[in-house]
């Protein structure tokens, strides 16, 4: 973990507001070309739609893993690989 990606993980998204700052944040830090999207990872529990995105820091090389909510009620996750 690094200040050019995240300085801490993400458990869980406590509701769609959450979610959205995340996102941003993430959408920032890719077109700045500080995280590199690797690959999605479909886990096949509910669908193709369901799985994993993984990502890299370009700096630090810490593998990242986001699992997003599948509602406005929060969930989902950003982790460490």
């Amino acid at each position: 973990m690094c200040e050019k990606c995240f300085t801490e993980e993400r458990k869980f998204f406590k509701d769609l507001e959450d979610w959205k700052k995340f996102d941003f944040e993430l959408s920032k830090k890719l077109v700045a070309e500080q995280l590199k999207y690797i690959n999605f990872a479909n886990d096949g529990k509910n669908g193709k739609d369901d799985g994993v995105y993984r990502y890299d820091c370009l700096t630090c090389r810490q593998i990242w893993y986001l699992r997003e909510p599948n509602d406005s009620w929060g969930g989902g996750s950003f982790i460490r690989g």
